[in-house]
């Protein structure tokens, strides 16, 4: 079974946690170091379950370099982990070409930017 993880990125402190606890019921994020933020506070990062080729476990809106040099945002849509290509491509593409987490939409937006 795939092990489930979720990294946090705090809108206030502009800083990447990894989670330790999801309380739906009160809609609570906690850190490891036992710290709660409300749902609000926060911007979930879902684990995908694979690897860059160097062992970083990937996320959700990690952004990541494939071997051709061609650089994507991982995103989850029609129930399945894909790349969205950064540079004009419109279209989703499958998930599976080696690749290397070079930073993620929270702390290097300007990787997004064409």
């Amino acid at each position: 079974m795939k092990e489930v993880k979720f990294r946090a990125w705090s809108k206030k402190d502009k800083v990447l946690y990894e989670v330790a606890l999801i309380d739906f019921i009160e809609k609570m994020v906690v850190d490891e170091d036992a710290y709660f933020w409300d749902f609000d506070e926060v911007e979930l990062m879902q684990y995908t379950g694979l690897e860059d080729k160097n062992g970083v476990e990937i996320c959700a809106r990690d952004i990541v370099k494939v071997k051709s040099g061609m650089i994507a945002e991982v995103i989850f849509a029609n129930y399945q982990w894909l790349l969205c290509w950064i540079g004009g491509y419109a279209e989703f593409y499958p998930f599976g070409q080696e690749c290397e987490i070079i930073g993620n939409a929270y702390e290097n937006p300007e990787l997004l930017e064409v």
